[in-house]
């Protein structure tokens, strides 16, 4: 397996593993990356999620799950266990109920 330099969003370098298996499904490596990358910020924001691949943040989860589930052997442990806390929030922010906006009146 190779290690690499990987720069975070916020420009911090750190060094991970980057090698991922051969049997993945195309566009799986991207969104486990993006997944990865922000993963020291609480994951990343639904328009980054968006902007990147077109579908929202449930889908996104769930394709997170589905990599983790078929490439046992592609993460370190603590990696997955962080990506399985991270699609289980977003799965829950997207099941709850938007805020509530106070009736403005215009003038």
């Amino acid at each position: 397996m190779k290690n690499s330099q990987v720069a975070s969003p916020a420009g911090k370098s750190d060094e991970r593993n980057t090698s991922m298996p051969q049997n993945t499904k195309p566009g799986a490596n991207a969104v486990v990356d993006l997944a990865l990358r922000w993963l020291p910020y609480g994951g990343p924001e639904p328009d980054e999620i968006f902007v990147q691949f077109g579908f929202g943040t449930s889908t996104f989860a769930t394709k997170i799950d589905e990599f983790l589930a078929t490439n046992i052997s592609a993460l370190s442990m603590p990696e997955r266990n962080a990506l399985r806390e991270m699609t289980a929030t977003l799965k829950r922010t997207r099941t709850s109920k938007p805020p509530r906006l106070p009736n403005v009146t215009a003038y």
